[in-house]
């Protein structure tokens, strides 16, 4: 293993990415990148890279090029052989200081982070900065070693970026294990004019309350696969509530208005009481169709946690869990 080669790679490869691109979006989402067993927020939709370095070593990266003035990369690297020497924050210190004559170091400190069960990683916290004569660009780097396998946590920009509350937010976010979705409460006049488009075309009249966005991103086996979606309620004239459930971008195929049972079309009613007397009072009922003004059934949802829905002219009964 020529180990020159891979601390270059290892460490240098997030300097190539700086100023590239900007992200387009400006959130942070979770994301769990399984085959490397460790979770992060990564601000906007990460790139997934694999790096060959040689015949034996393979890079394996999530990138943001850039959100907000700054460069986002969390990635890892399996060693073929162990590193010698017994003391862990020793070995990552002289795997990263053995190609740094281009840096130069501001402070370090050890840091430790925190795996399923709450084991303790031990790591390695450096601030750096560049030998230009403005020396304007920083980066802070947080390095953890496991057994053979390295990680590499890194913000590069301006002294105020890697500083900020965003790079802090994604370094304390780290996570050795798989975290889930997160999710995050909007108000629905930041819903982007897409949406409300969207949302306005499936509901007309509807005066929207509430916005929940879920939203997180797994990677694994070489495929990074995100989820978003909406979660959208609020207020028909009738002041019936509706819920929409959407991902941003896509067309909006299902809306849902919740009603009272007096409410539902007279074939629908005897339908329901014929079919479902021994079922008992159905806990919720919706009216379910790609527009509030297009319903294509009715959906009765029972307190033993079973389901009917029945076609809009009583007609046609598909029952679940209820026999």
């Amino acid at each position: 293993m020529n180990r020159f080669l891979v601390v270059t790679a290892f460490l240098c490869f997030g300097l190539n990415i700086w100023g590239l691109a900007v992200a387009e979006e400006e959130d942070f989402r979770p994301v769990s990148f399984r085959d490397g067993g460790f979770s992060v927020e990564m601000p906007a939709h990460p790139e997934l890279i694999a790096q060959p370095l040689g015949s034996e070593i393979k890079l394996h990266l999530l990138k943001v090029k850039g959100y907000q003035g700054a460069g986002y990369w969390a990635g890892y690297l399996d060693l073929p052989v162990d590193i010698p020497g017994e003391d862990v924050r020793q070995k990552i210190k002289s795997f990263r200081t053995a190609l740094r004559n281009d840096l130069e170091m501001i402070r370090e400190n050890d840091i430790t982070g925190t795996s399923q069960g709450g084991n303790k990683v031990p790591g390695v916290e450096t601030l750096w900065k560049d030998k230009t004569p403005d020396g304007k660009l920083r980066l802070r780097e947080q390095l953890f070693l496991q057994h053979r396998r390295f990680y590499s946590f890194v913000v590069i920009g301006s002294e105020e970026a890697v500083a900020g509350q965003d790079a802090e937010f994604f370094l304390k976010s780290l996570y050795f294990g798989n975290r889930g979705e997160r999710q995050v409460k909007l108000e629905p006049g930041k819903l982007s004019n897409e949406s409300q488009a969207a949302l306005a075309a499936a509901a007309p009249g509807v005066k929207w309350e509430e916005v929940q966005l879920t939203k997180g991103a797994t990677a694994e086996e070489g495929k990074l696969v995100e989820t978003s979606r909406l979660r959208v309620a609020g207020k028909d004239a009738k002041r019936h509530e509706v819920v929409i459930v959407f991902k941003p971008g896509e067309k909006i195929d299902k809306t849902s208005t919740y009603l009272d049972f007096q409410e539902l079309p007279a074939a629908v009613q005897r339908t329901v009481l014929t079919r479902g007397e021994t079922f008992g009072k159905p806990a919720l009922i919706a009216a379910d169709g790609p527009t509030t003004t297009k319903i294509e059934n009715y959906r009765l949802n029972y307190a033993q946690g079973g389901v009917m829905i029945v076609s809009p002219d009583g007609q046609k009964v598909e029952v679940f869990g209820l026999e």
